[in-house]
């Protein structure tokens, strides 16, 4: 009957399986593979999208007989990354001044409601914001009237031995002055221009010959072109 009593002591085999709560301290690595997922957090780095404030025009409803509205940009980018802020205008219809301006005319180009909206970018194209508001333009729209290019000239057109430069000069005028300011560019496929934006420049050779130089003028709806020839000496050295 004492040998009894032995097996009670083989009840305290039991605190053995308390053991199996060590496997339970296992559990507690488990915990340590969580704090791994707080170097997760870190993407808190990633890109901050920007944001646009406000999108509004001056007037919204354009009085009859005119065409134009003030349209204004506040927009921002909290982490200025990855790459400066930019923003750009477009519409269906009409112009503006400047698309990429804080600040700008918009005209109209048909009557009616148009939307008018932003896009603010930062680089990240996944991280594009747009806005748009509607613009009502007039019934009656004032009709563009295109430039007038009257003439574009190389004085002298054939240049002198020993010299590499000639005279330009481009008249033109918009009769109605819009949609946008006039402008008048000059191009050519050899050679160079002071300043291809002015009406009198000069225009530098880059080779002998035959050289056709252009100029466009423009409303920013119409484009008028002119070309004339200019002969460029020979002592300039081959093309």
């Amino acid at each position: 009957g004492t040998a009894g009593n032995g097996g009670v002591g083989g009840g305290s085999g039991t605190g053995g399986s308390a053991g199996a709560g060590g496997t339970g301290g296992n559990g507690g690595a488990g915990g340590t593979a969580g704090t791994g997922g707080t170097g997760g957090s870190a993407g808190t780095g990633s890109d901050v999208c920007p944001v646009i404030t406000s999108l509004t025009a001056t007037p919204e409803l354009i009085p009859l007989n005119e065409s134009q509205a003030l349209v204004e940009v506040d927009a921002s980018d909290p982490d200025g990354l990855p790459d400066p802020l930019s923003t750009r205008l477009n519409a269906l219809t009409g112009t503006f001044d400047d698309p990429t301006a804080s600040s700008t005319l918009y005209t109209c180009g048909a009557p009616g409601f148009t939307a008018v909206c932003v896009t603010a970018s930062d680089g990240n194209r996944a991280c594009d914001q747009e806005d748009c508001i509607a613009i009502e333009c007039p019934t009656s729209i004032p009709t563009n009237v295109c430039p007038r290019l009257f003439s574009l000239a190389a004085i002298p057109s054939t240049i002198p031995e020993g010299q590499d430069s000639t005279d330009i000069e481009v008249r033109a005028d918009d009769p109605d002055s819009g949609p946008l300011p006039l402008t008048t560019t000059l191009y050519a496929l050899h050679g160079t221009f002071d300043d291809p934006n002015a009406t009198n420049t000069v225009y530098h050779c880059e080779r002998p010959g035959l050289n056709e130089i252009c100029a466009d003028a423009s409303d920013g709806a119409c484009v008028k072109t002119l070309c004339v020839d200019v002969v460029c000496p020979d002592d300039l050295g081959p093309p």
